[in-house]
């Protein structure tokens, strides 16, 4: 027995080594779950506005008056059969969102969605979100492969901003001053994305839109614009989408810097001209 039991002792050590061994691992190895998916998340960062400016398409998003409510037009790109839209937006300290589909095959672009800024239940009573800011929408385009853009969205009222709207990214303002619209007016100053029509040479700004409600206009035909240009420029030219096309505003560069009088609320793009050769 004083044997045996000696035999025994370094067997039941050795069991022990294996169990610490094999659980070490199982800590120290993630599971093939955990990899999975952690390639997963990996996978999910996906890559947008890889296209050039003017190859991309043009998309506006434009405020009903009581500001309850936004319409999100939006364009085919190329043959792409159908588009993905991701709207999401800021209200108050929550983030809202709205998602959807386009077919192409069953709709000519320009093609518009009418997204509510709240809520409603099936028996019809609708609540609306408060404080909204404004957000970013996500088109992503499909046509055997993906084709994702993105923009940014600023949600303004007139009466909160004494008449300065901005961009989201704070690279473009546009200031009609105190009366320039009426106090209750809503605006909404979006990246387009693309462009309303073709320009001559290199997009240094923009494309930025300032979209007012159905049947609303500006009161005053001098409304001051600034626009932040990606470099420095010797020249560059502010237009401005019109009915009849693109029309150039007399412009001041000073450094990265753009500014003009406009009298319009419409889509704005800085170009550099193109050199001549």
């Amino acid at each position: 027995m004083k044997n045996l039991r000696g035999k025994l002792i370094p067997a039941g050590a050795v069991l022990l080594l294996l169990a610490l061994g094999y659980f070490g691992l199982r800590i120290l190895k993630p599971s093939d779950q955990d990899a999975g998916d952690s390639k997963n998340s990996q996978q999910r960062i996906e890559s947008v506005n890889l296209l050039p400016v003017k190859e991309r398409p043009f998309t506006t998003i434009i405020p009903r008056a009581d500001g309850k409510e936004i319409t999100i037009e939006v364009n085919r790109l190329n043959e792409a059969k159908e588009v993905e839209y991701e709207l999401e937006y800021q209200a108050g300290t929550l983030l809202q969102g709205a998602f959807g589909k386009i077919d192409f095959s069953k709709e000519l672009p320009p093609v518009s969605r009418n997204i509510l800024l709240g809520s409603c239940s099936a028996g019809g009573k609708c609540s609306y979100h408060e404080n909204v800011n404004g957000g970013s929408l996500l088109l992503r385009y499909l046509d055997g492969q993906t084709t994702a853009l993105k923009g940014e969205w600023n949600f303004q009222r007139m009466s909160q901003e004494e008449g300065r709207f901005s961009s989201r990214d704070a690279k473009f303002t546009f200031d009609t001053g105190e009366t320039g619209l009426g106090g209750s007016t809503v605006v909404v100053v979006a990246q387009t994305m693309g462009l309303p029509g073709p320009v001559d040479g290199e997009v240094i700004a923009g494309p930025y839109g300032v979209f007012l409600p159905k049947g609303v206009t500006l009161r005053s035909t001098e409304v001051n614009l600034e626009i932040r240009l990606s470099s420095e420029a010797g020249s560059a030219k502010l237009l401005g989408w019109t009915q009849d096309g693109w029309k150039e505003y007399a412009s001041r560069v000073n450094g990265k810097s753009l500014s003009a009088i406009v009298d319009a609320a419409t889509t704005f793009v800085a170009v550099a001209p193109p050199e001549q050769s």
